[in-house]
């Protein structure tokens, strides 16, 4: 499946959406993505940056290909795959778990 152009050219800019995008998201969004923990947060300009854990360093790296997967799953071959949207308490809870056994 082929991406809408205004889709692709955010996962060019690494995810980052510019304020003048509008639209009624609900940041923050909280996610598990399969395994990997996935947000979507505003940015101090007003944008959105979508951010994926870095299973090498377990800090958040911006990943604009998670976009579709928060937003869109329908959108997506797969209808998304395994989407677990979350409460932030509950990502902070998985998120430590993960950073705990990279020690």
């Amino acid at each position: 499946m082929r991406l809408p152009l205004w889709l692709r050219s955010l996962l060019v800019r690494g995810g980052a959406i510019p304020p003048a995008s509008g639209g009624s998201i609900k940041l923050p969004t909280y996610a598990i993505v399969g395994l990997r923990p996935v947000k979507a947060e505003r940015t101090a300009d007003g944008g959105m940056q979508v951010l994926a854990y870095d299973w090498k360093t377990g800090e958040f790296v911006p990943d604009g290909s998670y976009l579709a997967h928060l937003f869109m799953p329908s959108m997506l071959e797969d209808a998304g795959g395994d989407i677990d949207y979350v409460s932030k308490g509950e990502f902070e809870r998985r998120v430590n778990e993960l950073r705990s056994k990279r020690c």
